[in-house]
């Protein structure tokens, strides 16, 4: 069974050149193992799409069947609305960055960017034209003499990005380029790649598990795990309104509880789990006695103020965490759970302190468990 297409909402910025990307039912299994499980999914032009999930979530195996490098057991990809699921990589016009960059040691700058143009025979003077607007759209003025083993790790990355680009390919793939560079240069390049991702219009499809590279980003993330695509939208969509619970879990942090729905007319709707807590919840798309999993972001507890909402507590300080702007908090409730909650940093508490801690019925996400 072939599952639904999820679509990126919007349209975005792009230049002529920016085409659709659409897999329709891609499965792909190595050995005994179930790689893809019939995923589906619309990438509209110009947009950034950044592919997000743990290892063995399915993402890198999707991304190299879009570029041609692996071929689908079943389902079909399209490119500009072409059907290239049979094409060889080096005729579906695409760009792609590896991880481990892919340069030529034995080349400077400049050839190893050269490379996918003396492939396609351009003639001397517009292969020279293009490498140095590639250079230049990534900052490497000047270093085009130089070899790989004499650049940072962050040129080397835009050596590679350049490369990718430099033939004005339709779309752009990245498997988590970044990923062996340190916090500082990793940050600095992705406000570098979104900028010029946007600059050029070009469709991007990026693969990574870092989740505030993905947000950083992306004007949309795919949410994968084993194997199947859980939710394709905005990044504040995702936060907010996750699909299911395993979106919730992977993606921020969750205050989470496992409970029975119920809908009695006497009563408000509610979750009791199986501690004994009662939660009051948004019944909306709920079935009575059903059982469901319920959560709630850290950011949306209230700490000592919680007397007019939903649902509230008296909860013991197990433990603060100090983090610079704000307090990590660890709440230990009657009933023996442990809330996670973000205090401001002038909060005046103290590890033993009794607090009252709350949050309102509509702020808690509830998930059907099948």
């Amino acid at each position: 069974m072939t599952a639904p297409v999820m679509t990126a909402p919007g349209g975005g910025p792009g230049h002529a050149r920016a085409v659709q990307v659409r897999a329709e039912g891609v499965w792909h299994r190595f050995g005994g193992f179930e790689a893809l499980k019939g995923v589906s999914l619309d990438i509209r032009p110009g947009r950034f799409v950044s592919l997000l999930g743990p290892s063995g979530s399915g993402k890198t195996t999707l991304l190299r069947i879009i570029a041609g490098l692996l071929q689908p057991r079943a389902g079909r990809i399209f490119i500009g609305g072409r059907d290239v699921t049979r094409l060889p990589a080096d005729k579906r016009d695409i760009g792609f960055v590896f991880q481990n960059y892919a340069l030529f040691p034995h080349l400077t700058v400049f050839e190893n960017v050269a490379f996918p143009l003396r492939l396609r025979r351009l003639a001397r003077d517009d292969v020279q034209l293009r490498v140095r607007r590639a250079l230049a759209q990534v900052f490497l003025e000047g270093l085009d003499a130089r070899y790989p083993a004499q650049l940072s790790g962050g040129q080397q990355q835009r050596v590679a990005l350049a490369r990718a680009i430099v033939f004005d390919p339709t779309v752009l793939l990245m498997d988590e380029p970044l990923g062996s560079l340190d916090k500082r240069l990793r940050q600095q390049l992705q406000l570098e790649l979104r900028r010029l991702q946007r600059a050029v219009g070009i469709t991007t499809i990026y693969v990574t598990h870092d989740q505030d590279e993905a947000f950083t980003m992306s004007d949309e993330i795919a949410v994968m795990g084993q194997g199947e695509l859980h939710q394709l939208d905005t990044p504040e969509a995702i936060y907010r309104r996750p699909a299911d619970s395993f979106v919730a879990h992977f993606v921020g942090d969750l205050n989470y509880f496992e409970g029975q729905f119920s809908a009695a007319a006497n009563g408000p709707p509610c979750v009791r789990t199986e501690r004994g807590l009662t939660l009051r919840v948004d019944p909306a798309g709920l079935h009575a006695d059903s059982r469901v999993g319920c959560g709630i972001r850290p950011e949306k507890l209230q700490v000592g103020d919680a007397a007019a909402l939903d649902n509230r507590w008296q909860a013991r300080v197990r433990t603060l965490t100090f983090h610079g702007s704000h307090y990590w908090a660890d709440l230990l409730l009657p009933s023996g759970d442990v809330l996670i909650a973000i205090l401001p940093e002038d909060a005046r508490l103290r590890e033993g302190d009794e607090v009252p801690v709350g949050w309102r019925a509509e702020e808690m996400r509830v998930f059907p468990i099948a």
